[in-house]
């Protein structure tokens, strides 16, 4: 009879936790149900979805770091100020990891959950990698911030940026300039040192997809080339000599000359071709070969200055730079030229300095007209 009874009860125990169970998966469906995959959830359907799981901790494997694959899309480049080595970046930047504990079971037609990324990290709800961008002059304004969690156990932060950064990696060269090519870079970096946390490229998006994005970007005084992603690491003294992994986003941007070539290169040929002149004006008329010259040296004088208002303070002549040096050294010896031919007039001695003069400035600058003529045609 004890034993009838026993079996009864325990046979009542089984209906009302599996009633129990019924409940919570019928609960958890309902929930699926009326989820819009297209709208942020609350914290609140996160502790119905996922009950007291708790995501904050870092989801590191059971060997080596966690690997954070992350890629930057570029919608806008603007206000790229070569003088100060900064430029205006507006993109996307994403990244996600495996997380094996936010596994879980969703209609088909469900093939991911929205949350606001702030009320997450800021409840403890989900762990923050803290990502920061290294190399910007203030924090990056960041908007849109969200993070996304897929049935298999992935998870996704994602967001809008949009702010200054700078070459701190001095990887900005002027040799060419005004033909340059510069490398406008964006880094990111987490809170976890290498030994905890790498940084890989997304390996849905590859370099010709970030191209064909970059390449519809447009700029008066630019063109965007080709965009790539790179992994390099940064030392940290501060953090006791600890090694970071930091994800890099490498737009190649190509200068416009034409404007250098219209507003700089064509006044100063124009200036020499006037000063070339002058010295075919009568040795006897030495104050207007003077005049001419130091005239067309002052004005020399001003497209320098604009030049080097252009560029960065470097401690290496550009090509720009090159040709203007040329007509300086052209005026020195004009000038030079012309006082040495008014003494040997006054001796009545037949030097011919002033025709090899002419000849050496022709020559000379003739070939410096065709070399950079020949960098803006190819």
């Amino acid at each position: 009879m004890n034993r009838s009874y026993i079996q009864i009860f325990l046979l009542c125990f089984h209906f009302i936790s599996l009633g129990h169970c019924l409940g919570q998966g019928s609960s958890k469906e309902t929930i699926f149900n009326g989820l819009d995959p297209d709208q942020y959830q609350t914290t609140d359907n996160f502790k119905q979805l996922f009950g007291d799981l708790n995501l904050n901790n870092a989801p590191y494997p059971e060997s080596g770091p966690i690997t954070i694959y992350a890629g930057i899309e570029i919608e806008e480049i603007r206000r790229i100020d070569a003088t100060k080595r900064q430029y205006y970046i507006r993109g996307y930047f994403w990244a996600y990891w495996k997380d094996s504990r936010a596994k879980f079971v969703a209609p088909k037609n469900i093939e991911s959950i929205k949350f606001n990324a702030k009320g997450l990290f800021s409840e403890g709800f989900c762990w923050d990698p803290q990502f920061e961008f290294v190399n910007a002059d203030t924090p990056p304004r960041r908007s849109l911030e969200t993070v996304e969690i897929f049935p298999e156990g992935e998870v996704e932060y994602w967001t809008l940026f949009t702010g200054v950064f700078s070459d701190r990696s001095n990887l900005m060269d002027f040799h060419s300039f005004p033909f340059d090519s510069q490398n406008l870079t964006i880094d990111v970096v987490t809170a976890y040192p290498k030994n905890k946390i790498l940084f890989a490229p997304c390996k849905e998006t590859t370099q010709e997809d970030y191209t064909k994005i970059i390449n519809k970007l447009s700029h008066p005084e630019w063109t965007f080339e080709k965009q790539s992603m790179e992994i390099h690491k940064i030392l940290y003294t501060s953090e006791f000599d600890r090694e970071f992994s930091v994800l890099r986003a490498i737009v190649n941007a190509k200068r416009k000359p034409g404007y250098y070539m219209l507003q700089i290169v064509l006044p100063v040929s124009a200036i020499m071709i006037v000063f070339y002149f002058s010295l075919w004006i009568e040795p006897k008329h030495i104050e207007a070969q003077l005049g001419t010259a130091i005239t067309c040296l002052l004005s020399l004088i001003a497209f320098t200055i604009v030049v080097s208002s252009e560029t960065p303070k470097i401690g290496y002549p550009t090509v720009l730079g090159w040709f203007l040096t040329i007509a300086y050294i052209t005026f020195v010896c004009g000038i030079g030229a012309i006082i040495k031919n008014h003494v040997s007039e006054q001796k009545n001695c037949k030097v011919k300095v002033l025709e090899k003069t002419r000849r050496i400035i022709g020559y000379t600058f003739l070939i410096a007209i065709i070399c950079i003529t020949l960098m803006f045609l190819f």
